[in-house]
């Protein structure tokens, strides 16, 4: 059943869900940024200490973890939150079983492949739980850039943004752009969660439009070259395949 919780959900990493060849209608095929599904074919390497900046180097626990909470923070903001769903758990697992029925009832799907796609939506949702979950626990689940700040930390290691930044991410996040008066902040020293936060805030934007890729590859060319955040972190390869998506046919 969909609203049965996975056991080992926490140590759910790259391998964990097999690629099944879904449908082309498949709501994880038709994901607008194909990331969800794209970003775990990557290979994956633990991230190490290199040139001025030195940050700490993720065990691959952490890059699983945080991988999950990238991917949990992906569905929360492209899925649900522009739809107005109700955050609760029973909310969460009763909207990926109406997404489960919508495309299984009445299609031809093998029942393989619905097996699969039913497994995708649970791990989905629970990563989405855990994330509002702990977002509730730290802080007000009304703040978007907390909820994003939650996604882009492991736990435990929570960094507070300066007021500036999550003025400049949320501006980010809600209108697609970055005020002239704060461009200056995202090019300043950022920590590892900071970093996060603005690529989650590019991506995730609910404004789409055509300065977002380069807004969001000056935003990587900034933390790549400072070394705020390894190349093989999750949130800058969600990164570079945002700005692939993003730039496709344009």
């Amino acid at each position: 059943m969909l609203s049965c919780r996975p056991d080992n959900f926490r140590d759910i990493n790259r391998s964990f869900i097999i690629q099944y060849r879904l449908p082309a209608y498949s709501p994880l095929v038709l994901h607008p940024h194909g990331i969800f599904d794209c970003l775990r074919r990557q290979p994956y390497k633990i991230g190490v200490l290199r040139g001025t900046n030195l940050h700490m180097a993720l065990t691959e626990q952490q890059s699983a973890l945080l991988l999950n909470q990238y991917e949990g923070a992906e569905a929360l903001f492209l899925e649900l939150l522009p739809v107005g769903a109700d955050l609760s758990a029973d909310g969460i697992l009763a909207f990926y079983i109406s997404r489960f029925e919508t495309v299984y009832s009445g299609s031809q799907i093998d029942k393989a492949y619905a097996d699969a796609l039913q497994e995708q939506f649970n791990v989905k949702a629970w990563k989405i739980i855990e994330l509002v979950q702990r977002a509730k626990d730290t802080g007000d689940l009304g703040d978007l850039i907390h909820l994003l700040r939650v996604a882009a930390s492991i736990p435990g290691q929570e960094s507070a943004l300066s007021p500036e930044l999550g003025r400049a991410c949320r501006f980010l996040l809600t209108t697609g752009e970055v005020p002239p008066e704060d461009i200056q902040l995202i090019f300043e020293p950022l920590t590892e969660t900071e970093a996060r936060v603005l690529i989650g805030a590019s991506i995730f934007s609910f404004q789409q439009n055509e300065l977002l890729p380069i807004q969001l590859q000056r935003i990587l060319w900034h933390i790549k070259s400072k070394n705020y955040l390894s190349a093989d972190d999750p949130f800058v390869l969600a990164g570079d395949l945002a700005i692939e998506a993003m730039t496709v046919g344009a």
